[in-house]
């Protein structure tokens, strides 16, 4: 299944790659969509969450991040990282199974050796794997009465900080939802500094 899914996303991928756009109204459309593309999906996000509901949040979530940074959700997620072509190639082709956590506990030189490089190349995946943007999430549960429950979650940054790549701050969203997964219970939107190592929440539900 998962070969036969990855075929489907190579075609597609190189079907979408050869469509060439001549009329001239479509290619002011398709600018157009290029330019606010991510604007509409992070409006169709706020009024998601705005309504709780779980499912369509995360998907959006997902597509929002592909647009915002021109990746298909099956690609490489490291090709947002400034890295060589033939590092992206490698990374496809020998550990395209492997998650970006699992890349940073390895060494430059066992990285090397698993896409078929040097130690120098696996040393740029490290510290690539190691800026990626990820947290650890902690969390107590507290009974307050017979129908109220508190949930105290810490989540720690659980990754190396780059100005370059981060900017002032990297954005999280943390929620709770029901047990069907299909409505949001609490929410927050957590901001993380280069100075912040973790950030504490309390929900009540």
């Amino acid at each position: 299944a998962e070969n036969k899914e990855g075929k489907v996303n190579i075609l597609l991928q190189a079907f979408v790659s050869q469509i060439y756009i001549e009329d001239f109204a479509l290619v002011s459309d398709c600018a157009y969509v290029a330019q606010n593309g991510g604007r509409i999906v992070r409006a169709l996000l706020e009024m998601a969450v705005a309504r709780k509901w779980a499912g369509a949040a995360g998907v959006l979530m997902g597509l929002s991040k592909a647009i915002e940074k021109r990746l298909w959700p099956f690609d490489q997620p490291l090709k947002q990282f400034p890295l060589k072509a033939d590092i992206f190639y490698n990374l496809q082709r020998w550990a395209d199974e492997y998650a970006v956590a699992e890349l940073a506990t390895m060494s430059a030189k066992d990285l090397g050796e698993l896409v078929h490089l040097n130690e120098i190349h696996g040393r740029a995946i490290l510290n690539a794997a190691k800026q990626f943007p990820t947290a650890q999430l902690s969390y107590k549960l507290r009974p307050l009465g017979a129908d109220v429950l508190k949930i105290e979650a810490r989540v720690e940054r659980a990754f190396d900080w780059s100005s370059k790549l981060h900017g002032s701050g990297e954005p999280f969203w943390l929620w709770v939802e029901d047990e069907e997964g299909n409505s949001i219970l609490q929410l927050a939107h957590l901001l993380f500094r280069q100075e912040t190592d973790h950030i504490d929440v309390a929900f009540v539900i």
